[in-house]
Order: C-alpha cells, then structure tokens, then sequence
C-alpha cells in the first residue's frame, strides 16, 4: 500500500527513465523529498528508514555528510536494540 501511495503520488521521480537521466546529486535530492513526504504524511517507520538508508548510501558519492539523518538513523537502531548510550556519545 505504502510503495502504491509513493509510486502514484511521485510516479515521474520513481520512474526508471528518470533515474537512470539522473545525476548522483539529482537522486540524493528526490531522495530528500520524498523522505520529507515519508515523515510528513506519517508513513511506516521501515519505509522512512529504508529512505533514510538510500540517502546514506547516495550522499558519500556526492561528498555530502548528512549528521542529522545519520543520527536518525542510529536512534532507529538503538530503539531497536533496546539501547541508547550511542547516540549520546555521538551528540
């Protein structure tokens, strides 16, 4: 349901004509969108996070360090471990 909403709603930024037109800074940049979208419009933790692993994985090719999404990234991880000393030593 989640992937039909984004693929409706952003059908011309998930096509794969445009991704393959699409520089690394470009895709990184739909990215960020549609994970503004994602947190806005309250959908699933797992879709976020999976967003929030593709802007990880994009932004180093750009030589773009992104602190704030990679300390969201890491809280998910200690909430999912039951942790929560990383995220303090890494403020």
């Amino acid at each position: 349901m989640v992937g039909a909403f984004f693929s409706k709603k952003y059908c011309d930024e998930l096509s794969k004509e445009t991704q393959d037109s699409l520089t690394n800074e470009e895709k990184l940049n739909n990215l960020r969108v549609l994970y503004e979208a994602a947190k806005t419009q309250g959908m699933p933790k797992s879709f976020i996070q999976d967003l929030i692993r593709l802007i990880l994985t994009l932004g180093p090719k750009v030589n773009l360090y992104d602190k704030d999404i990679f300390m969201r990234f890491v809280k998910h991880i200690e909430f999912r471990m039951g942790g929560g000393s990383l995220t303090n030593k890494l403020a």
